[in-house]
C-alpha cells in the first residue's frame, strides 16, 4: 500500500475467508479504508519495502472504498523497478522490485518448510 506521502507498508491479509472476501474487490490504483488491521514489525526477509512495520488484516478485518485521493503518488515514482534480465547481478539476500507478466497458472502445491510447517 502507498500513501499520499509515497510511504508504502506491506499489508497482508490472513485467513481464507478474508483472502477470498477482498480479492475481487480490491484494484489497483483505488483507494480503500482498512479497518480492524493490526501492525507488527515487518518481516524484512520476505519484502523489499523499506519499512519497519507491516499491517496485517485478519476475519476481524474490513475493507471498504472510500474516495480517491488525488494526492497518491504514481506507484511506478515510488518503486526502484528493475529488470528480470538484471536479477543476475543481485546478491541473495539484496530485495528488488520488478514487473512481469503471468503467462500460465498451474495448480497450487504444497511445500514442506524446514520448520515442518
Amino acid at each position: 500500500m502507498i500513501d499520499s506521502f509515497g510511504d508504502q507498508i506491506v499489508c497482508t491479509f490472513f485467513n481464507n475467508d478474508i483472502v477470498d472476501k477482498y480479492n475481487k474487490m480490491i484494484s489497483v490504483g483505488k483507494c480503500y479504508l482498512f479497518i480492524n488491521g493490526s501492525i507488527k514489525p515487518a518481516n524484512k526477509k520476505y519484502t523489499a519495502i523499506k519499512n519497519d512495520y507491516q499491517v496485517n488484516i485478519a476475519k476481524e478485518g474490513e475493507v471498504r472504498d472510500t474516495e480517491d485521493d488525488d494526492n497518491i503518488k504514481n506507484p511506478n515514482e515510488v518503486y526502484s523497478f528493475s529488470t528480470i534480465k538484471d536479477i543476475k547481478s543481485f546478491t541473495n539476500d539484496m530485495r528488488l522490485d520488478f514487473i512481469g507478466v503471468i503467462v500460465s497458472i498451474g495448480d497450487p502445491d504444497e511445500i514442506n518448510l524446514k520448520s515442518g510447517r
